[in-house]
């Protein structure tokens, strides 16, 4: 894993730890993935 990305995803954990912002971030993931299955 680059620095980079360690300090993405160090940054991410965090967000998700507030309740809101990590339904807010599964819808999103949720949506993306259906339009996937659409395409």
């Amino acid at each position: 894993m680059t620095k980079k990305n360690k300090k993405y995803q160090e940054w991410l954990l965090e967000k998700l730890k507030d309740h809101d912002e990590a339904i807010a971030y599964l819808n999103e993931a949720l949506e993306e993935s259906l339009k996937g299955d659409e395409e």
